[in-house]
């Protein structure tokens, strides 16, 4: 039986991911080549390090001890996804606000968990004044396509701050790939927002380098 709701500040241990698989076996990713966006194979397999694990608890607890958004689901007691949302807003007139991450377990995708994930933190974007969500998230088709289909279209403005500060914007696993001199691939997310006071309209992303999104959809 699935169940939503609050996560808690004292639940947000290594243990409460005890039953999340990360995973993501991605072949596919949206490129920007001479001046268009393609689809060309990058594949790669995207997955936490317990390091990676150390990182995103200490940021999902400071998400909540600073006033945000952590909401999970849940199956039979286990994590099987969650949202986090960041307090404040940013953008003068925009009014965004920041939608951190968004997870699945690998086995739950396709369920529509995501999809509850999503407008519950549209609905809390709502209440805290927010007109839009912020999302910077990975160039994987499969991850671009949930996006779309919620109905997300290429942000008006770009926060450098998220692209590149903050280690709690963990960066895509493409950025931690070698390339065949030792050195990183370069990483690519999208920049995207929702209205989150009224619907919106599905267009092509953007694409930018090094961003540090988190989501696996």
């Amino acid at each position: 039986m699935l169940t939503f709701r609050n996560i808690e500040l004292e639940e947000i241990n290594r243990s409460l991911f005890g039953h999340f698989i990360r995973r993501q076996e991605v072949v596919k990713c949206w490129r920007h080549e001479k001046g268009e966006w393609v689809i060309r194979d990058d594949p790669f397999t995207d997955d936490w390090s317990e390091e990676d694990y150390a990182v995103l608890i200490g940021c999902l607890k400071n998400t909540v001890k600073t006033g945000g958004f952590v909401y999970g689901a849940f199956r039979d007691g286990e994590l099987k996804g969650f949202v986090s949302v960041e307090p404040g807003l940013f953008g003068g007139e925009q009014r965004y606000i920041d939608l951190s991450s968004i997870h699945v377990s690998e086995e739950m995708r396709g369920s529509g968990i995501g999809r509850t994930l999503f407008e519950a933190a549209k609905g809390w974007a709502k209440k805290q004044g927010a007109r839009k969500l912020y999302i910077s998230a990975h160039s994987a088709v499969e991850s671009q396509a949930f996006y779309k289909k919620m109905g997300c279209r290429e942000a008006e403005l770009y926060h450098q701050g998220l692209f590149f500060g903050g280690k709690c914007r963990m960066q895509p696993a493409v950025d931690r790939l070698k390339a065949p001199n030792g050195r990183r691939k370069p990483g690519f997310c999208i920049s995207y927002e929702y209205p989150a006071r009224q619907g919106g309209k599905k267009t092509i992303p953007h694409l930018c380098r090094g961003s540090r999104g988190r989501q696996s959809i």
